[in-house]
């Protein structure tokens, strides 16, 4: 089985050398280019081929090694910024470290608005309708509709089904 994965990193990691002493020479030598979002990649699908998950269906095993991965990348003095979503088709899980992260829940009972402005004046057009129910992620707020922001250090997991819901996975303590 090889499940399919997508990933995107909002931020400069300074401490590359981590991360490349970190991920496996396998995933590696799947690197194409030369960016920091890509080693960053290969690093947490180390962590997960560690614990024998790269594969599998997300569980409360792949929140604990994101989690733990999350963690040693902060603890890092000078690591840099990593927000990030990694998804599949079940679930996406999302991180906010040094930059901005907002989340926005849509739901049934939201008023249907076909045109929302954001704060720059831009119409972003998003037909909805009252049968469907959303959780969005951004590094900013797109709309005005009421955007939460995600603390510094969290990390959420966003499930598709039954509806779509998300959960806190892991927080810095305050």
């Amino acid at each position: 089985m090889c499940r399919l994965l997508v990933f995107a990193h909002n931020g400069t990691i300074n401490d590359v050398a981590f991360l490349r002493a970190r991920a496996s020479e396998k995933r590696q030598c799947e690197i194409r280019g030369q960016t920091d979002s890509e080693l960053f990649f290969a690093y947490l699908l180390t962590r997960l081929d560690e614990a024998r998950l790269a594969d599998a269906e997300p569980s409360a095993d792949t929140d604990a090694v994101l989690k733990s991965a999350v963690r040693e990348v902060r603890e890092r003095p000078g690591f840099g910024a990593c927000n990030f979503l990694l998804a599949d088709a079940t679930c996406a899980y999302a991180h906010r470290f040094g930059r901005t992260l907002y989340l926005l829940e849509r739901s049934p009972t939201d008023t249907v608005r076909v045109l929302r402005e954001s704060r720059e004046g831009i119409i972003v057009q998003t037909p909805w309708s009252q049968r469907r129910q959303a959780v969005l992620v951004a590094s900013e707020r797109l709309t005005d509709e009421p955007w939460e922001e995600l603390a510094e250090g969290m990390l959420v997991r966003i499930d598709r089904l039954p509806l779509p819901r998300w959960r806190l996975v892991d927080a810095v303590a305050a």
